[in-house]
């Protein structure tokens, strides 16, 4: 029957696989099944449009179904005056046209929380930034709850949005206030537009247009200043510190059966309570709580089996005397008797390890932290041949939460602390080679580079249907601190939820082990993924280098100097070239997976997951076009 089945009917069938009937199923009908959802993508010319199909009927928008009544609040009211101070349409044709970028706007809506005014919470959350022709990355408090009142007055043609590419080709947003919007403006009360212009102006000035701040970034943090003269440097980029206490956790699927016990930090959780934190407002309103909390980054580098062999000869794996204490320092005068380095280093512990295949360790962080901040931070590494990476940790507390009522507005503070570290110790234990290819390819800002959020939980407070989470409003906001904008939410079974996010995926219920294998088969590929999109644009960017250096050559003769430059220009763009060729050849190995033995050897309560994580490792083996 199921041979029988069009290519669309079958792929809708895969659904009605539950309960009883997946135990009349047996092998060789589950073999056929999987034999013939293969063979539609035999006809290249009907790839396309039936990968659209599937990938809507599992991926569809999350928020796709009747929309809710708009009510506009006292926060839409607010931004819309935000907005309206830099950004409006024109009138008449005579006028030009104003807007605000977004990244301003951003940092523009975190001032106005922080003066008291905008009633919103905000969480540090990884953005790029674009300035002066160079593309990095920093952690910047941004308020999740602002953004989605922004995207509402968008819906409603209260304000446009106008995309736009940087000269990285990064997609970015403009905003401006509608004429609608400005109709809107009219009804408003007096004292909500004094509200908004006790921050958007210099203090004690005349509220004039010489007088409004604007935003620029300037040597690495956000400068607030007017055309008068008053200049002040923005907190946004100041992440707040919290207290914690970690053990180290890596999936019992990525360890051998003689791996080594990791070290368990419950007995310290009391620490946590009694360390302090920096976080300026102490008032969170907390819609999501978690218990049991498992907590992993994952990230895809160019390493291979080489990388693996020199990593754990690095170690000692293969001694007696493994791990030790370890630092990217480079000793360039071995003679010398004594040297003197910054503070920050990293203790690894061998826990096992393939010699040309993967090294799982226990890494001990050891960074200074402000007074009274107490962080004990020892994590889990998984290195992989195929340069799948991850680091994980177990949560025991945070301040004065246990790890059976941990919030997300801390654990977005916690997973900033991850982030940066994990980034650190693999610079620390990568070779020079690996740390070159990084760099060519985050231009130079690979200790700042994003990764792939995992969060596991044992129980979500309170348990609601999956779509319920995806509200617009106050759980999905807090949601998205952690995994950023929402994509899809899927009930597993009656207790277990999947919600899966642009920057990570959260699985919460009892089954949650059951389904690592999978979960992180997902993420490495979504951790390639987001490789790939980078490099994407950053042969953009070479390209673009490539054509200022033949505006040089065409005009050599203007500049005595011009040769020594084009020599210059033309050494960086041949290396780099180079070893885009070499991360190329790290990302041919894809791993495949078997739908049809994962559904045979499953409840069948877990099929749509697996036919989800299925769909997405042939979207990108299907689109590497190797």
């Amino acid at each position: 029957q199921m041979q029988e089945m069009d290519p669309t009917q079958r792929r809708h069938h895969h659904s009605r696989i539950v309960g009883d009937e997946m135990e009349s199923l047996d092998r060789s009908e589950l073999d056929a099944f999987g034999e013939a959802v293969e063979d539609d993508y035999d006809d290249e010319e009907d790839v396309e449009s039936e990968d659209d199909e599937l990938y809507h009927d599992m991926h569809n928008n999350i928020h796709d179904g009747a929309k809710a009544p708009f009510e506009m609040t006292l926060n839409h009211s607010k931004i819309l005056i935000l907005v309206s101070k830099y950004g409006k349409a024109a009138s008449s044709a005579d006028q030009e046209e104003s807007w605000i970028r977004e990244l301003p706007l951003t940092v523009m809506m975190y001032e106005g929380i922080a003066a008291g005014v905008i009633d919103c919470d905000y969480a540090p959350k990884s953005a790029i930034i674009s300035s002066d022709g160079i593309c990095c990355r920093k952690f910047m408090n941004i308020s999740q709850e602002a953004i989605t009142l922004l995207e509402t007055l968008v819906e409603e043609k209260l304000v446009n949005g106008l995309k736009l590419t940087t000269t990285e080709y990064r997609p970015v947003t403009a905003y401006q206030v509608s004429e609608k919007g400005m109709q809107f403006l009219n009804s408003l009360p007096n004292s909500l537009f004094q509200e908004i212009n006790s921050f958007v102006y210099a203090p004690h000035a005349p509220m004039v247009d010489t007088e409004l701040l604007h935003v620029s970034f300037i040597q690495d943090s956000f400068i607030i200043k007017t055309q008068s003269g008053y200049s002040r440097e923005s907190s946004v980029t100041d992440i707040e510190d919290v207290s914690y206490v970690v053990s180290p956790h890596i999936p019992s699927c990525l360890l051998t059966p003689l791996a080594k016990h990791f070290r368990n930090n419950a007995h310290r959780a009391h620490e946590a309570s009694v360390g302090m934190s920096n976080i300026r407002d102490k008032k969170f309103r907390e819609a999501v709580r978690l218990s049991g909390v498992k907590v992993v980054v994952g990230e895809w580098v160019p390493l291979g089996a080489n990388g693996i062999v020199q990593l754990n000869d690095k170690l000692n794996a293969r001694n007696r005397c493994q791990g030790g204490l370890f630092s990217a320092l480079i000793d360039k005068t071995p003679m010398d008797m004594c040297f003197r380095m910054a503070p920050g280093l990293t203790s690894v512990k061998v826990i096992d390890y393939k010699y040309v295949r993967h090294s799982n360790l226990e890494v001990e962080v050891v960074m200074p932290e402000e007074s009274g901040i107490v962080q004990i931070e020892v994590l889990g590494l998984h290195i992989n041949m195929d340069g799948t990476i991850y680091q994980g940790c177990s949560m025991e507390a945070i301040m004065n939460r246990s790890k059976d009522d941990v919030s997300l507005d801390f654990l977005a503070r916690v997973l900033v602390d991850i982030q940066l570290d994990s980034n650190k110790v693999l610079h620390d234990l990568l070779t020079g080679y690996h740390r070159s290819l990084l760099d060519v390819m985050y231009m130079k800002d690979a200790l700042n580079r994003a990764k792939y959020n995992i969060v596991i939980t044992e129980k979500i407070h309170p348990f609601k249907k999956a779509m319920e989470y995806a509200d617009r409003g106050w759980f999905e906001n807090e949601i998205k601190q952690v995994l950023g904008s929402l994509q899809t939410a899927e009930d597993l079974s009656s207790e277990d939820v999947l919600i899966l996010g642009r920057d990570g995926l959260l699985l919460a219920g009892p089954s949650s082990d059951q389904l690592e294998p999978y979960i992180f088969h997902y993420a490495s590929l979504k951790c390639r993924e987001e490789f790939v999109s980078n490099l994407f644009l950053r042969t953009f960017v070479l390209k673009e280098g490539i054509e200022k250096i033949h505006q040089i050559i065409q005009q050599h003769h203007t500049d005595p100097s011009n040769l020594n430059r084009i020599q210059s220009a033309l050494s960086e763009a041949s290396s780099n070239i180079f070893q885009i060729y070499e991360i190329l050849d790290y990302l041919e190995s894809v791993a495949i997976l078997d739908i049809a033995n994962l559904i045979y050897r499953h409840d069948s309560s877990f099929i749509a997951v697996l036919l989800l994580l299925w769909d997405s490792n042939r979207s990108i083996v299907f689109h590497d076009g190797r």
